[in-house]
């Protein structure tokens, strides 16, 4: 039987791919698409967006942010008070982000076929 060319866990699209590599889940990746079709927002209003509350869209926007994947500006609230406007980065530099991370991964799994024999063979 011959091998698979990709692991069952990757798949070959890029919703897959950005899932596995930047570990993100459906709703997050949803909220990334949702940054780009509709623009900037706050976490209320991209809630209000993709029909969740706001807290919800603040933990997807977070894990955005922490991924590269969206940016965080801060404002002042006339009268006081201060809130975020997240934004998508640009859906290019997410592509060379992933190429990187792909190529980083296949260094690795590399390293680990290099072992299989000795590994197997104790």
């Amino acid at each position: 039987m011959a091998a698979k060319v990709f692991p069952r866990n990757i798949g070959t699209n890029c919703e897959n791919a950005m899932r596995c590599f930047f570990d993100l889940s459906p709703l997050e990746l949803r909220v990334y698409r949702d940054l780009l079709e509709n623009g900037p927002g706050t976490a209320l209003d991209i809630g209000d967006r993709i029909r969740r509350d706001r807290s919800t869209a603040y933990r997807s926007l977070t894990a955005l942010v922490e991924n590269d994947l969206a940016g965080k500006k801060l404002f002042n609230r006339e009268g006081g008070g201060i809130f975020h406007i997240y934004e998508p980065v640009d859906p290019v530099f997410v592509q060379k982000k992933l190429e990187k991370a792909i190529e980083e991964w296949y260094l690795e799994m590399k390293k680990v076929v290099s072992r299989v024999a000795d590994e197997l063979t104790g």
